[in-house]
């Protein structure tokens, strides 16, 4: 297993961890390397706030499935 981290704190939060799953999208998928955005299996967003989820359609985009609880789902209006 590795850990990927793409920003941590109140800017934006990103990590991936091998193989490949992705902890929330707070940080512009551009920002990622090309080759990480094509093996991530999928995104799991912890909670609403926009440091975490900003970047949720531009990650569903890439054709990556988002994982969260309906309420966080809600929230996000998805």
């Amino acid at each position: 297993m590795e850990i990927l981290s793409y920003g941590s704190g109140s800017s934006g939060n990103c990590t991936v961890i091998t193989p490949y799953i992705m902890v929330d999208a707070g940080i512009n998928p551009r920002k990622i390397p090309q080759e990480v955005m094509r093996k991530v299996d999928f995104c799991l967003i912890t909670h609403e706030h926009g440091d975490h989820s900003r970047y949720i359609k531009a990650i569903r985009n890439y054709g990556i499935d988002v994982y969260a609880t309906a309420g966080t789902l809600k929230k996000l209006e998805i």
